[in-house]
């Protein structure tokens, strides 16, 4: 029996078959070739820089006290400054001005974290004395410190010092006699500018 189209059931059973077979050989034929397959899309991958400028960055941030050679500080005018070595200095800086005396005597120690600043201060130095030196919350330069009072430095100065990460910082000052020597007139200023901070920025790549 014949429908509509003119086919019989089987006639038409045949036809969707081969129509399967078809669209089945040409999808294969398609597939196989690479010509038809799509091609990939390209993306822009970032390359990485080994170093940022700072913590906008959001980058890990590494920071460390600077070496004698790197703390920053404004001199005035009739003012020098000697890194050890230089001009016979035993100091790992020295900060005085060229007439009436005075001076600013820093030296530099990698600090060992396992003991406070202030014990790590005495052992450097051998200045304190038991039961009867004490330490005052100074300002150092940029940094948070101290000042060692009541030590035993031959007759010294004012004694002071701060540790920044891997670093402490002795500071030693005399100041003469005469209120108007240029220490005196100016060491507060030199002091105050003293700079001690180092920061680095490193991208840690895989």
């Amino acid at each position: 029996m014949r429908n509509k189209s003119g086919f019989s059931a089987v006639e038409l059973i045949i036809v969707v078959v081969v129509i399967a077979i078809v669209i089945g050989v040409t999808y294969k034929i398609f597939t196989a070739d690479s010509s038809f397959k799509a091609e990939p899309v390209p993306t822009d991958i970032p390359t990485p820089t080994d170093y940022d400028d700072g913590p906008s960055s959001g980058l890990p941030q590494i920071e460390s006290g600077v070496p004698a050679s790197e703390i920053a500080y404004t001199l005035p005018d009739g003012w020098v400054a000697d890194l050890e070595g230089t001009n016979d200095q035993t100091n790992d800086l020295f900060i005085y001005p060229t007439e009436g005396g005075g001076f600013i005597a820093i030296n530099v120690y990698d600090f060992d974290s396992s003991v406070t600043t202030q014990e790590y201060y005495c052992e450097v130095t051998d200045y304190c004395i038991d039961g009867v030196t004490t330490f005052e919350l100074y300002t150092v330069g940029d940094l948070d410190g101290f000042k060692a009072i009541s030590v035993d430095n031959s007759g010294g100065g004012s004694e002071y010092f701060a540790s920044n990460y891997d670093k402490l910082y002795t500071v030693s000052t005399f100041s003469p006699l005469d209120p108007e020597a240029e220490y005196n007139l100016n060491g507060a200023v030199v002091f105050d500018s003293l700079n001690f901070s180092q920061h680095q920025y490193l991208l840690d790549l895989p």
